[in-house]
């Protein structure tokens, strides 16, 4: 009896391990299922009875201690989610998964942590919040919750084991743009939220709009920083420049400089704050100023309320102080390492991590482009995007969220890298060192002017990359294949509403031209299918971004398909002998990994397709010629300067014509030749013919010239 006693145990502790990991693979793989888990396990309901601890005992203590981090870690990054040991995603959610806001919940949210972090959403952003929810996951934050602004977002949640609760608000299910009503009601529900958690006065508050993702955790650096500093208030600040920036030292970093930082306007989409008489006092205010309408008007929005309040009373910061009393003193406020807790300027733009060889906490993405679908596409781009199964992205929000819910809770704990019938095509950009030269920022206080020199050769750069995109996007389409979207240099960045020198901060060291977001070129939101007017496309064309395949969850994707990738030459002669061969930029800043993958990889097939110089393929050509490679999943071309493509059916034609040609945006901005005129230009696709007209009725006969406006 005693022998199967110890076997029995022995066999209980193998499940008990068993069911531990097994947990953790199905953590992730729970946000895209509708599957509800079982009864409440053994390992929760101990959880549970081990916190005892009151709210009102816990809230002296906020009052004394900075926050706790959850875990200590070695950093994890998303795209090492899928190499992460199973258990690391562990953490099995109490009963109820729905919790309201009260003390004792958001104090039992907390898990003895002492901070609790949130954000809201609306049914509409299903997607933004699973993939906020998954970094924190990856990152082995546990204590967080989701506010639900509307109840069928909140049995979404519930239904995904997503902690969450219902927030009172106006917000509809729809987009808030910025300048809508929405806009406003998102701001409110803001306020409203984090006024709340302040009154429970049971945690500190990490707050994280929807499109601020943590990269790895960041509590131990925030606790630091509050012990050394007494603060009661950390924000992100929107300024481009790090105070003191210290070469490979991403955790040790101190807080920002503040005569450099606070200028510009401290955001309210990532702070870390204390609830005290001052910061619930200042919350209050900040409530009190977004309550009246005519608060909203001119565009303005909830981060400049919040700003208006800290800024009261606030003093001049001295060289070299990094906390100062806001909102009458009232307030110790600090501001984060612009590094560290990362703008999509600073990240994705500046790339500030690159060359400082850091590691942010979180990015926060911002400085956007094409509302939410360009913030979707930046977050692709960085290999930061969790929110759907991977799968089409170029569908309506409806469709989209459809596509999220596919999976089953038996899947893998990803989404499959592709869909199984998914074919490539990569496009080898032509860019002879003669484009990418001459674009050196200009002198500080010197703006450019509609017709400076430099903007010429900018357009000569775009004006190459957009046509070469457009017979890309014509092949891809003509033969059912995905393009993978070729990276994009841009000679002059792109800078909304005023006139600048070449960059939107000179003093930050910019290089010029630069890997420029998709979304600095591309109107991606009419790409999604979501344009805030004018026509929607008239075909779909499916695209990935650039690096698509070269994120470390799809290493053995891109090694496969390098393997069997089918390597296609475009050669414009009557001999066979090419007029010239492609030549790909070779700046650091144009390094791609896609490209060099398939550089040193044999290709399973080489093809060569003449065409008369000046001549056209035709859709139906190209397929014919392809046809024995119609299965290749991958196929790399070069040469798309060698010839243009056409469709055989002349309706076909038109409807690509009439898509492509909207796809492009604009460039901003020049000092306007006038007052009242414009100084914004926008790109054209059809450059290269002639005669065209373009999309604002503007007609091009002898040779196309960038016009400024409409």
């Amino acid at each position: 009896m005693g022998r199967w006693s110890a076997r029995g145990v022995r066999v209980l502790v193998g499940v008990a391990i068993a069911l531990t990991v097994l947990r953790g693979q199905q953590e992730l793989a729970q946000l895209w299922s509708h599957a509800v888990p079982g009864a409440e396990d053994v390992a929760t309901r101990s959880l549970r009875n081990a916190r005892t601890t009151s709210a009102a005992g816990r809230a002296a203590e906020v009052q004394r201690s900075a926050p706790a981090p959850v875990r200590e870690a070695a950093p994890a990054t998303a795209a090492s989610v899928i190499a992460a040991p199973a258990a690391s995603l562990a953490w099995p959610v109490p009963e109820p998964v729905e919790i309201e806001l009260s003390a004792d919940a958001v104090l039992e949210a907390s898990l003895g942590s002492g901070v609790i972090i949130t954000t809201f959403a609306n049914f509409n952003h299903l997607d933004f919040v699973l993939n906020w929810v998954a970094h924190l996951r990856v990152a082995g934050l546990h204590n967080h919750f989701v506010g639900c602004t509307d109840d069928e977002l909140r049995d979404e949640l519930v239904r995904r084991r997503v902690r969450c609760a219902r927030v009172a608000s106006t917000m509809e299910r729809t987009e808030a743009k910025w300048g809508s009503s929405g806009f406003a009601a998102m701001g409110r529900t803001k306020g409203a939220l984090v006024l709340r958690l302040l009154e429970l006065d049971v945690a500190w508050l990490l707050f994280l709009d929807l499109d601020a993702v943590v990269l790895r955790d960041p509590l131990p650096y925030l606790r630091r920083a509050v012990d050394s500093t007494g603060a009661d208030l950390l924000m992100h600040s929107d300024a481009l420049r790090p105070s003191a920036p210290r070469e490979g030292v991403d955790d040790g970093a101190e807080l920002e400089e503040l005569r450099r930082t606070i200028a510009p306007e401290l955001n309210t989409g990532l702070f870390l704050i204390r609830p005290t008489n001052g910061t619930r006092a200042a919350a209050s205010a900040w409530v009190g100023v977004m309550a009246d309408d005519r608060f909203f008007g001119n565009w303005k929005n909830d981060q400049q309320a919040f700003n208006a309040v800290l800024r009261r009373g606030m003093p001049y910061s001295a060289p070299g102080e990094r906390v100062v009393g806001a909102f009458d003193g009232r307030v110790r406020l600090g501001v984060l390492p612009v590094h560290l807790f990362a703008s999509g300027h600073t990240f994705m733009v500046q790339r500030l991590h690159e060359r400082l060889r850091v590691r942010p906490f979180a990015v926060h993405v911002t400085f956007v482009n094409c509302d939410s679908a360009g913030k979707r596409w930046r977050l692709r781009e960085a290999g930061e995007w969790f929110g759907t199964p991977d799968g089409d992205e170029h569908v309506d929000p409806s469709a989209r969220v459809g596509a999220a819910l596919a999976t089953t809770a038996a899947a893998t704990p990803r989404p499959p890298p592709t869909r199984p019938d998914e074919r490539f095509l990569v496009v080898e950009m032509d860019l002879p060192a003669n484009l990418t030269r001459g674009f050196e920022p200009l002198a500080a206080g010197r703006v450019l002017a509609v017709n400076d020199s430099v903007l010429h050769r900018h357009w000569a750069l775009m004006n190459h990359q957009l046509v070469q995109l457009r017979r890309a996007l014509a092949l891809a389409l003509a033969t059912n294949r995905t393009l993978v979207l070729p990276r994009l240099m841009c000679g002059l960045e792109t800078v909304t509403n005023f006139g600048h020198s070449g960059v939107r901060c000179p003093e930050c060291g910019q290089q010029l031209p630069y890997l420029c977001p998709t979304d600095h070129v591309l109107r991606m939101h009419y790409w999604a299918g979501s344009p805030p007017s004018g026509p929607k496309p008239a075909v779909h064309i499916a695209t990935r971004e650039y690096s698509f395949l070269e994120t470390q969850r799809r290493a053995a994707l891109a090694d496969r398909l390098a393997r069997e990738h089918v390597a296609v030459e475009l050669r414009a002669s009557a001999h066979g002998a090419p007029a010239r061969h492609a030549v790909p930029c070779e700046l650091p800043q144009c390094r791609s990994p896609t490209r060099e993958l398939l550089e040193r990889t044999p290709a399973a097939a080489t093809i060569v397709l003449d065409v008369p110089p000046g001549g056209a393929l035709l859709d139906t050509d190209v397929r014919e010629r392809l046809r024995a490679h119609a299965r290749a999943p991958l196929v790399r071309l070069t040469g798309v300067t060698a010839a243009d493509v056409r469709f055989a059916d002349g309706a076909a034609h038109k409807a690509f014509a009439e898509t492509v040609t909207w796809l492009p945006g604009g460039w901003c901005c020049a000092k306007p030749p006038a007052i009242g005129k414009p100084g914004h230009f926008f790109y054209d696709i059809w450059a290269d013919t002639l005669p065209h007209t373009d999309r604002w009725g503007r007609h091009f006969v002898d040779r196309w010239e960038a016009i400024v406006g409409p």
